[in-house]
């Protein structure tokens, strides 16, 4: 296993878009769970030989705070040699980066910070139910800077309903303004049991056409490429060589671990997710035998076409080699329709590879359906 994720079930507010598993929580609450999360880290502390990458996610990581933060980093540099990563991230809110923080994060040699920051339209923001303002998030990536840590994603959410392609310029040029190295791009997507999702259900949020979110889409893609951004993955942009590399083991379908409840991980066969309940994930860990809300053996099959749907989110595509070396087969025996998504210009060939077409980038799901 390449890439350890360790999930943070934490917020200090519920973002309205936000289907993650998190909660608000006290001291006392968050202390326990750190408590259990080094347990964790006891039981599969046999994993951990292989792992070059580690990414703390969430919820806020943020949330807990320096001195829980701190507990975690010391126990994990008993199992990690943090020298030796190849990547170390953690995802924060902007409100949440201080002298403290930072400074710790440079102790742990953290070389990647993820910051939630969505957008800075004062209307979008109260929309998605998001605190920060432009002034902050510039502090925020000013500090980070001065102490060395120059490797930092910004979240851009674009897909609103009220906000057109002009107002989508202006928080590109802000984002760019702040010099990131990597840039990701969700479009809004209203999920079950999130508030916006019941705010939509009772008429007070309508979705946005998808004909604009389309061109929208295509113009971040123009816009950042211009600034020199690689549009390595679906949604994500890099300047060369800050690529995530956490992220692109997941999308190249290789093992990973994951410590935390809903925490997803690939051993073998086998893709298991932690139970995404915190008192389940308590027992669990106090027994010594992890509950899961799921474990599923993977057969042949089921591995291919994963790694056809993980791969064909990269611009790059999947590798022919790659995937005969893996499972003994062509990938066109695999997948006998991939010739006619080529004749009918859904897919493209470029350097080895099967990779979407640029024109339907936007319609992933769509030429994933057809070849399938």
């Amino acid at each position: 296993m390449r890439g350890l994720y360790i999930h943070i079930p934490f917020c200090k507010k519920i973002c309205t878009y936000c289907d993650f598993y998190k909660r608000i929580a006290g001291e006392k609450l968050k202390t326990k769970y750190i408590d259990m999360l080094l347990k964790e880290i006891d039981l599969k502390e046999s994993k951990f030989s292989q792992i070059s990458t580690l990414y703390i996610g969430g919820g806020t990581p943020s949330a807990l705070g320096v001195t829980l933060l701190e507990r975690l980093y010391d126990k994990l540099s008993t199992v990690l040699d943090f020298k030796r990563l190849e990547e170390s991230t953690i995802e924060v809110n902007p409100e949440d980066i201080n002298e403290e923080l930072v400074k710790c994060l440079v102790k742990y040699q953290v070389k990647r910070v993820s910051i939630g920051v969505q957008g800075f339209d004062e209307r979008k923001l109260k929309i998605l139910g998001r605190n920060h303002n432009y002034e902050l998030v510039s502090k925020a990536v000013s500090l980070l800077k001065e102490h060395g840590i120059t490797n930092i994603n910004l979240d851009l959410m674009y897909g609103i309903t009220g906000f057109d392609l002009n107002e989508l310029d202006k928080e590109i040029d802000l984002f760019l303004s702040l010099k990131p190295t990597h840039i990701s791009t969700y479009s809004l997507q209203l999920e079950p049991h999130t508030i916006l999702y019941n705010q939509h259900l009772k008429g007070k949020y309508n979705l946005m056409d998808e004909e604009l979110e389309s061109k929208m889409y295509f113009h971040i893609i123009e816009r950042l490429s211009k600034a020199n951004f690689i549009h390595y993955e679906t949604s994500n942009f890099a300047l060369p060589g800050n690529q995530s590399a956490h992220n692109l083991i997941y999308w190249k379908n290789e093992h990973y671990l994951g410590l935390g409840p809903s925490a997803s991980y690939y051993i073998d066969d086998t893709r298991y997710t932690n139970t995404k309940n915190l008192e389940s994930y308590f027992a669990g860990v106090l027994s010594g035998e992890l509950f899961y809300f799921e474990e599923v053996v993977l057969s042949k099959e089921d591995k291919m076409n994963e790694e056809l749907i993980l791969g064909l989110r990269l611009i790059e595509g999947v590798s022919e080699k790659t995937f005969f070396e893996k499972y003994g087969v062509s990938i066109y025996d695999a997948f006998p329709k991939i010739e006619s998504g080529l004749e009918r210009g859904l897919l493209v060939k470029k350097n080895g590879n099967i990779a979407i077409n640029f024109p339907y980038l936007y319609l992933g799901n769509y030429v994933l359906a057809e070849i399938l």
